[in-house]
């Protein structure tokens, strides 16, 4: 019987332990200054948030700027509010009033800005180098509040987002464990910083993370994470372009698995 009773103590602070552990894990974020000679591959087992600040300017990207893409002429997609698709051109989206349609070809964008994904895939954050990246999008949110990259989970091994330009981002974390299940299925799609317990109840169980991510530095989030993004202004600025908002890059580095397994979801 006393056998039994030490047991069953000693299953409870297991239990107890590996749910500290969890916990702990859900909130745990690094921060690194950029380095040429850092081992990213050992910093990612981690398997936790890494904001990478002072990024090498070979690596960050500058070619996504205002000032090297202004007098581009890219032919580019945008979404009305109604759901209606637009063709327009760079240098005339990039420059109009605040309030213009949302980008839809980001990925485009992407390949036509040369973005060095290579040094990234070199430096040590693809671990499978020949697994190439399923998703590079390049995007300016507009400068307002509510402006976002919509809610989703990283399945990627490792998701990448690099601040280039403009103002700061307002980084939305939360680790799956730490979002109630009956709220998974309303978040995707969604701004969270607008969701309100009598749209989605629990909503306000969400336990997250917000990090301010300036242009020059960069996140790298691990699988699993929920992940959305806003720009940020002072609460008395008057934006005068969409070139003003917040300008960054997104890609995701897979392993065989991570990549395998959304694209048998889709068949």
């Amino acid at each position: 019987m006393l056998l039994e009773i030490v047991l069953f103590l000693l299953l409870v602070v297991g239990i107890c332990v590996v749910s500290y552990k969890g916990a702990v894990h859900e909130f745990q974020i690094l921060q690194k200054d950029w380095a040429p000679n850092i081992t990213w591959s050992q910093l990612l087992e981690e398997n936790v948030p890494i904001v990478i600040r002072n990024v090498d300017p070979e690596w960050r990207g500058q070619t996504w700027t205002f000032k090297g893409t202004a007098k581009k002429a890219w032919p580019i997609v945008v979404k009305e509010a109604d759901g209606t698709l637009l063709k327009t051109s760079w240098s005339e989206w990039i420059q109009s009033r605040p309030g213009q349609p949302e980008l839809q070809n980001g990925d485009e964008l992407a390949k036509v800005a040369k973005l060095p994904i290579r040094a990234w895939t070199d430096g040590g954050f693809a671990r499978w180098t020949w697994i190439a990246p399923t998703r590079t999008e390049a995007f300016v949110l507009g400068p307002s509040p509510e402006t976002v990259l919509p809610a989703y989970k990283t399945t990627a091994t490792n998701t990448l987002l690099q601040s280039t330009d403009g103002a700061p981002l307002q980084i939305w974390l939360a680790h799956e464990g730490a979002v109630p299940t009956a709220v998974s299925s309303e978040l995707a799609g969604k701004n969270p910083w607008n969701m309100r317990s009598d749209e989605i109840p629990w909503i306000e169980e969400v336990k997250f993370i917000e990090v301010k991510l300036r242009p020059g530095n960069a996140i790298s989030i691990p699988a699993h994470w929920w992940l959305s993004a806003r720009p940020m202004f002072p609460t008395n600025s008057t934006p005068t372009s969409m070139a003003e908002g917040s300008w960054f890059w997104l890609t995701e580095f897979h392993s065989p698995l991570s990549y395998l397994v959304p694209n048998m979801r889709k068949k």
